[in-house]
């Protein structure tokens, strides 16, 4: 038993030793490639100066540049508006009466056209007025005429009085003549004398007759001008009777149909002017100081107009006619109007349609448009000189959509970053988009560190 027991406890230290050999050797060869392994990539990857090891590289940034241009711009301001109708009407019936006829074109959305009946009224009371009244002016006139022709026998008649009064008065004379001689006696001079006196008060009659028929005339023709006054009116009813369109005009709405009776002053329909069109739109404050702050003056001023309806895009100009006449304190700014020229889409705006707009601002001396992008901190810009980034002052004269109006001193020709970079700032490497890496041999910029072969075989 006893030799059996020292005979497995030595196999046992035997096997235990062979295994702790084993290990070690495999340790050793393990160690023995990776060091070669190593040796070996440091070898393959010395630089030019047998020096081993990584070369790191400076990390570049890929870029968008813009060539810049200074020169004088005028800012322009995006803003939306709405179109309105720049003249618009009620027409109300001017007269009362059963509703005879109405224009086919008389419904909302048509254009109807200058003169055009939009209604008709039934005439037939109106037709007799006007003839009721032309015959009364007829029988007026008459009269006048009948007081003329009395004038002129007046007239007539007391030429023949004022003969007759001479020769009595001569005759006179002639009788006081042969008394003195005793020819005739007194008696028969003063039966000349009361023949004078006769003849003297005819003259003083037709004198008054004279008169009198003079103011009958003025009479007359007092009472012929209120008849033709009548008459004029009559006829202005009946012309009233049909109401016609003011203007061409799109019609908005519209309340009669053919035996309705109408009373004076019963609103009929509603038009807008289709010629005179205008677009509304507010400018808050600092808005309104910029497009004020040069000399130009802002009335008279086009605008471009975008309606978009559906897919089509309508494209107008207007120009600036007024502004508004107090602050719009419920929209926060100005109002102003712009009348939109006549053109061929004039039938297709209609009032109430909301449009894009692109007001001309103050005009910016040596300034450049770039994007709102470019602009770092609000006060500056990066240029491009020698592949690395240069910081550049500029101050923000404004901005139209995404674009921003910078004045700085920024030079013709000076090549302006615009894409947005997290890390910008001087020195920092940069590549132009579309460019290879510069000569200088930087790497690009998706790529921090590489290996770089020594030139050995």
């Amino acid at each position: 038993m006893d030799g059996r027991s020292e005979d497995q406890s030595g196999v046992r230290k035997t096997g235990l030793f062979g295994k702790l050999i084993k290990a070690t050797v495999q340790l050793a060869l393990i160690a023995g490639v990776g060091y070669g392994t190593y040796s070996g990539i440091g070898f393959l990857f010395r630089d030019a100066d047998g020096k081993a090891g990584f070369a790191p590289r400076e990390k570049q940034y890929t870029v968008q540049t813009q060539i810049a241009d200074p020169k004088a711009l005028r800012q322009q301001i995006d803003v939306f508006g709405t179109v309105v109708a720049g003249r618009s009407v009620e027409l109300r019936a001017l007269v009362g009466g059963p509703v005879k006829r109405v224009s086919d074109n008389l419904m909302a959305g048509s254009i109807v056209r200058k003169g055009e009946v939009l209604t008709e009224i039934d005439g037939f009371n109106f037709e007799g007025a006007v003839s009721e009244a032309r015959a009364n002016l007829l029988e007026a006139e008459a009269r006048l005429a009948e007081a003329s022709a009395r004038i002129k026998l007046e007239n007539t008649m007391l030429r023949h009085a004022k003969s007759q009064l001479d020769l009595a008065i001569r005759d006179e004379e002639r009788a006081l003549s042969l008394v003195e001689n005793g020819t005739v006696t007194g008696q028969t001079v003063d039966a000349r004398r009361l023949v004078t006196s006769q003849r003297r008060q005819a003259v003083g009659q037709r004198e008054r007759n004279l008169e009198i028929e003079a103011a009958r005339v003025g009479q007359q023709e007092a009472v012929i001008d209120r008849l033709k006054w009548q008459v004029a009116r009559a006829e202005r009813d009946l012309e009233n009777t049909r109401l016609r369109a003011p203007f061409d005009a799109v019609v908005m709405s519209e309340t009669v149909e053919p035996g309705r009776m109408l009373s004076v002053n019963d609103v009929v329909t509603s038009l807008y002017d289709v010629t005179s069109l205008e677009v509304r739109f507010t400018l808050s404050d600092a808005q309104f100081g910029r497009v004020s702050r040069d000399e130009s003056p802002l009335i008279g001023r086009t605008i471009d107009l975008r309606w978009r309806l559906g897919t089509e895009l309508y494209e107008r100009t207007a120009i600036i006619d007024r502004v508004g006449a107090e602050v719009a304190s419920d929209r926060g700014g100005i109002d102003v109007f712009a009348r939109l020229e006549s053109g061929t889409e004039a039938s297709a705006l209609r009032p109430g349609a909301f449009v894009e707009l692109s007001v001309p601002g103050s005009l910016v001396q040596n300034a450049v448009r770039v994007p709102e992008a470019a602009v770092y901190g609000g006060n500056q810009v990066f240029i491009i000189e020698e592949n690395r980034l240069k910081s550049v002052p500029i101050t923000l004269a404004g901005f139209e959509g995404e674009q921003a109006i910078v004045q700085g001193a920024l030079k013709a020709g000076d090549e302006i970053v615009i894409n947005r970079l997290s890390r910008a700032g001087n020195g920092l490497l940069v590549v132009r988009e579309g460019e290879d890496s510069p000569s200088s041999g930087e790497e690009p910029s998706d790529k921090v560190a590489t290996l770089k072969p020594s030139g050995h075989p």
